[in-house]
C-alpha cells in the first residue's frame, strides 16, 4: 500500500499491534516477541503548576519492580503509579490495585490527593522479549525502506528521543 501511494520510507511504530502486523515477524504473521505490558495509574488534579518534580522508586516499602512507586506532573494532573504485568489485559484498575496506588499518592503525599478525585487509568506497554526492535527491516518491500520501532515497554518515555534519533540516522536525515 505504501509503494501505491508513492511513499518510499515508512516508519512501523505500532506499539502492541505489531503483534497483529503483517512482515514484523516471520513469515506474514505478526512479531511473536510483543507481549502486552499492562500498566495501572490513578490521576489527580494537579492544584499546583509549580510542582513539576518526576519521583521514581522501586524500594520497598515504596514499590517494587512489579509494582514501582512513582508520581509524574502530566499537565493538570499528577499521574501515580504504578503496576507492571506481563501478559494481562485486563482494561480495569482491580480494587487491590486501586488501594495500592491510594496509598502511594498518600506516602508521596500529593497536595489534594483526595482519592474521590482521583481517576483511573490502564494501559498497555509494547513488551519485546529480547529487545526493543529499532532499525532497518531487511525484508523485501520493493522501493519502500521500513524501519521499526516498538517494544520499548516501560521505557518509551524515557528513551524514545533516542529511537528516533536512531531512525533518523537510518534515514541519513541527523537530528
Amino acid at each position: 500500500k505504501a509503494q501505491e501511494e508513492g511513499c518510499d520510507v515508512l516508519v512501523d511504530c505500532t506499539g502492541t499491534g505489531a503483534r497483529h502486523l503483517g512482515g514484523c515477524g516471520t513469515g506474514s504473521g505478526g512479531d511473536g516477541a510483543v507481549r502486552l505490558g499492562r500498566g495501572a495509574t490513578l490521576q489527580f488534579p494537579r492544584l499546583r503548576r509549580e510542582d513539576d518534580v518526576v519521583v521514581l522508586t522501586e524500594v520497598e516499602p515504596w514499590g517494587t519492580a512489579q509494582d514501582p512507586a512513582y508520581v509524574i506532573p502530566r499537565g493538570g494532573v499528577y499521574v501515580v503509579g504504578g503496576t507492571y504485568h506481563l501478559g494481562e489485559a485486563c482494561r480495569d484498575v482491580l480494587p487491590g490495585e486501586r488501594a495500592a496506588l491510594e496509598r502511594t499518592a498518600e506516602r508521596m503525599e500529593i497536595p489534594g490527593g483526595n482519592n474521590n478525585r482521583a481517576e483511573s487509568w490502564v494501559g498497555f506497554r509494547p513488551v519485546r522479549e529480547g529487545m526493543v526492535r529499532c532499525g532497518v527491516d531487511e525484508g523485501d518491500f520493493g522501493d519502500v525502506r521500513v524501519l521499526h520501532n516498538y517494544g520499548h515497554g516501560g521505557s518509551g518515555w524515557t528513551i524514545g528521543f533516542g529511537s528516533c534519533e536512531d531512525i533518523l540516522k537510518e534515514l541519513n536525515l541527523g537530528m
